[in-house]
């Protein structure tokens, strides 16, 4: 994985939490991991909002863009 994000074929890891952080405002990014799912990477990032709920956000590691939010 460190050999995919070091050339530059996905964002960088900063990029998709701050993708995320603007997905869920007011939440507080706890991790963030680059996985493979299904036929592309994935970075799955965790946050935990005010009310004390997780929130699960999904960036597609390519384009940057949120996948998901659950």
């Amino acid at each position: 994985m460190r050999e995919i994000v070091a050339s530059n074929r996905v964002v960088a890891p900063a990029m998709a939490v701050h993708v995320a952080r603007r997905a869920i405002a007011g939440a507080e990014v706890v991790r963030a991991n680059l996985c493979r799912g299904d036929d592309r990477l994935l970075y799955v990032i965790m946050a935990l909002r005010k009310d004390g709920r997780f929130v699960h956000v999904t960036i597609d590691a390519v384009s940057g863009k949120v996948a998901s939010v659950q």
